[in-house]
């Protein structure tokens, strides 16, 4: 079952919140593209149990960044690293999924 997007508050126990916040500064919008994309994600993929040792291991990593000299680059750089996985990502499954549909058409 899909459920509905909602508002959420800034949780600032959300590493990848806190990822994006950092990196968009004082243009960060708890509600942008990516954090939906990400909550949409969460909510309707992801098991509890995942969730609920993500919500306890993610404030410790902050708090470790935090305590980190270059903190901001540090959070800048996963910033680049999940949106160039993700991007990655998406175009393997692009390619592989027309080679799949080639084979198919080709069969035919």
């Amino acid at each position: 079952m899909i459920r509905e997007y909602k508002e959420y508050k800034i949780d600032n126990d959300c590493l990848l919140t806190k990822v994006c916040k950092k990196y968009y500064k004082d243009n960060f919008d708890n509600n942008c593209e990516e954090l939906i994309v990400l909550r949409w994600f969460r909510d309707n993929f992801i098991s509890e149990k995942d969730i609920e040792y993500y919500y306890k291991i993610s404030p410790i990593i902050i708090k470790l960044i935090e305590k980190v000299e270059n903190s901001d680059e540090i959070f800048n750089n996963n910033y680049d690293l999940a949106y160039s996985k993700y991007k990655n990502t998406i175009m393997q499954l692009e390619q592989e999924l027309k080679i799949q549909s080639l084979k198919q058409t080709i069969k035919k």
